[in-house]
């Protein structure tokens, strides 16, 4: 068990050096022109647009998960549950 503990968190802290977007652009703009088109069909996105929400967007679920996983560290548990993610939520809005 120690073992497996000891990969998990080698695996995070790699995960935590990377500066790279969480999401493929590619994947983040058709889902960003998706939820365009329930508001308006002819909608355009600069390159640069794209980017903002994207930075924007995994800023947002960074400080979700980081308030998460201090509720379930404080309620002594070492993975996050969906609670945990909900009362998250609540405090950021």
């Amino acid at each position: 068990m120690p073992e497996q503990l000891a990969a998990q968190v080698g695996e995070i802290m790699r995960a935590q050096l990377k500066t790279a977007p969480v999401f493929e652009r590619a994947a983040f703009g058709r889902l960003v022109m998706e939820i365009g088109q329930d508001y308006k069909t002819d909608l355009r996105y600069t390159a640069e647009c794209m980017d903002c929400l994207q930075v924007a967007a995994e800023h947002i679920l960074r400080a979700r998960f980081i308030g998460a996983n201090k509720l379930a560290l404080h309620g002594g548990r070492l993975g996050i549950t969906v609670g945990d993610l909900q009362l998250s939520a609540r405090w950021h809005r």
